[in-house]
C-alpha cells in the first residue's frame, strides 16, 4: 500500500513541545496532525442549533435532539496548513537535519 501523502512539511506546535506534519498528496488536498484538524466535528447540531458535547474522538451529541451527529466530511483548513501554504514550515529533510544538528 502506498503512503498517500506525497509532500510533507514541519510545523511547530505553539501549545507545547512537539511539531505537526501537514501533508499535500497528489489531488492537492491538504492534511494535518494536529488534534483540531483530526478530530474536526461541527460545533453546532444543524437541526436546533445547540452546541455540541463531545462523546468520542471523532462524534459528538446534541443534548437537546438527544441525536449523535457525524463530523463533517469536508475540513476547514487549520492554521498549521495555513502557515505551509504561507510558505512557512520546513521539509522533513530539512527538519531531520537541524535535530540532528541539535538546532
Amino acid at each position: 500500500m502506498s503512503d498517500r501523502w506525497l509532500k510533507r512539511w514541519v510545523v511547530a506546535s505553539e501549545s507545547g513541545p512537539g511539531d505537526y506534519i501537514v501533508g499535500q498528496d497528489a489531488e492537492g488536498n491538504w492534511g494535518c496532525s494536529c488534534p483540531g484538524w483530526t478530530r474536526n466535528v461541527a460545533k453546532f447540531c444543524p437541526d436546533c442549533g445547540s452546541r455540541l458535547g463531545k462523546v468520542g474522538k471523532l462524534d459528538a451529541y446534541c443534548w437537546r435532539c438527544r441525536k449523535p451527529i457525524t463530523p463533517r466530511v469536508e475540513r476547514i483548513d487549520c492554521k498549521h496548513i495555513i502557515e505551509v501554504r504561507n510558505g512557512g514550515g520546513k521539509t522533513i529533510a530539512e527538519a531531520t537535519l537541524d535535530r540532528m544538528a541539535g538546532r
